[in-house]
């Protein structure tokens, strides 16, 4: 696993389904400053 790339695009929908399943609230973000206007 490559720690200095973002996740391909495919890869992020397919964890986000996954923990949705699970009923695990998810929020995603561009960057930083949207994550935290999204989360504050």
């Amino acid at each position: 696993m490559d720690w200095d790339r973002i996740a391909e695009e495919e890869t992020l929908k397919k964890t986000v389904n996954a923990l949705r399943s699970k009923n695990i609230g998810v929020i995603v973000a561009e960057n930083g400053n949207e994550a935290k206007e999204k989360l504050l």
